[in-house]
């Protein structure tokens, strides 16, 4: 008896090591979803997950996947949700993804409502689903963060952090200049005289609407025939540019209580006036906060390779990186993500955290950024290579797809590579698919 357990043990034993053999090196496709012709995915907005639960979706080689993925008709412009490809909603509106998780639960997204038919619900109305809680219905959507976001009703504008089911919200009230036109055919609201008098027909300024008419903060760029510079004049008061500028040229940014102002013009930029200069850079973008910290993002002129340098009120905190989210918390402290060998991190208010981890089911739509070479080494000294926007993957040296690929992981615990691709077929129409390469 004990010579046949220890022979069934040894075959056991050979089988298994067979089975691992046949398995190691090679490429497992898993297909998902086959979608109508007419609807369109995009890379980030598909998410699909291993799980327990026997009715939890796509039933493939033994294992469960849960999906979620957001599609947009092409015909109708509309898009809705998919959980485990059956629509969440039969409502007409139109997504912006802004964090797509492996759960609807987890996601933040921006919904425009497009049905005319609504009862409660005005046509072209928006609002933010956070974490499954719907926010306030508001005109528009101006700006979306982690913990808050920025959004008009009427002509006022107002920051929030979101609420939760145990928690509300406390809007507030801020500073955020709307584009206008002076004159016959725009307006001419509550500028002062001398401004007014300044301006003419036609010409663009931007104004801040507030309830008490004592406070007043706007900004537009102004040059007459008698003026080798264009200037501009923010609050009533002028700051010379040293060229000619447009209105299109310049952008600038009030705090949210209004006290503080950053202006951005070519190399130069102003702090409440004071003017500062970033030789051979561009900033593309940049926020002053109600204390007066400053933080920018810019990368160096005519440099292709997608890396930008951080700098927090003068002082460099981060160079050469690539750079996705980029905001300030309900705080008004600075956080953003930067890429760096495959591996996410979070800075904030000073602190860095690596959420690699963490970001393998969570996708940012700000960290959508093509042109990053990545390496991803496995405990056993594999190396996946690819470029992010691109097509194809290769696994050490050798070409395993020619296919765009999209949020690729190394899985220690399963030890294999995986990644997600949207595919066509030879029909035309649109698969969404898991690959796993095995180690």
């Amino acid at each position: 008896m004990m010579k046949k357990k220890a022979l069934l043990i040894v075959v056991l034993g050979l089988l298994n090591g067979i089975v691992q053999a046949q398995s190691s090196g090679t490429l497992e496709r898993i297909h998902l979803f086959t979608l109508d012709g007419y609807l369109s995915v995009r890379s980030g907005e598909f998410q699909a997950k291993a799980t327990s639960e026997i009715d939890a979706g796509v039933y493939e080689n033994g294992i469960y996947y849960q999906t979620l993925h957001i599609a947009k008709n092409e015909s109708t412009g509309l898009s809705n949700f998919y959980l485990n490809g059956q629509p969440k909603w039969n409502q007409r509106f139109l997504i912006r993804p802004f964090l797509t998780t492996e759960a609807w639960k987890t996601g933040i997204f921006v919904i425009k409502y497009l049905d005319k038919d609504s009862p409660s619900i005005g046509y072209g109305m928006e609002t933010v689903f956070a974490r499954n809680v719907g926010q306030e219905i508001c005109d528009s959507v101006v700006s979306v963060g982690d913990d808050g976001f920025v959004y008009k009703i009427g002509k006022k504008y107002f920051y929030t952090k979101y609420r939760s089911v145990a928690s509300g919200s406390q809007p507030v009230q801020i500073m955020w200049p709307e584009k206008m036109v002076y004159g016959k055919g725009g307006t001419k609201v509550s500028l002062p005289k001398e401004d007014a008098d300044r301006l003419s027909e036609g010409d663009v300024y931007h104004f801040c609407y507030w309830d008490d008419k004592a406070i007043t903060r706007y900004y537009y760029v102004y040059r007459d025939e008698y003026m080798a510079n264009s200037v501009l004049v923010v609050n009533g008061k002028a700051v010379e540019l040293f060229d000619v500028y447009s209105d299109d040229d310049v952008r600038l940014k009030y705090s949210f209580n209004g006290e503080h102002w950053m202006a951005v013009v070519g190399q130069y930029f102003w702090i409440d006036g004071q003017m500062k200069f970033v030789e051979g850079y561009h900033i593309s973008d940049f926020f002053i906060n109600d204390e007066g910290d400053f933080f920018f993002k810019a990368f160096k002129n005519g440099d292709k390779k997608n890396v930008e340098t951080i700098v927090a009120n003068g002082e460099i905190i981060r160079k050469d990186a690539h750079v996705g989210y980029f905001n300030l918390n309900a705080m008004q402290k600075l956080t953003f993500h930067f890429f760096s060998g495959g591996q996410c991190f979070v800075y904030e208010d000073g602190d860095i955290s690596n959420k690699t981890e963490e970001f393998m089911s969570f996708f940012y739509e700000p960290d959508r950024i093509d042109g990053m070479d990545i390496k991803i080494t496995s405990n056993n000294k594999h190396t996946l290579e690819y470029v992010t926007g691109e097509a194809g993957l290769s696994i050490d040296g050798r070409r395993v797809i020619e296919t765009k690929p999209f949020q690729v992981i190394y899985d220690s615990k399963h030890n294999f590579f995986r990644w997600n691709c949207i595919e066509p077929n030879r029909e035309g129409k649109t698969e969404l698919v898991i690959y796993k390469y095995h180690l």
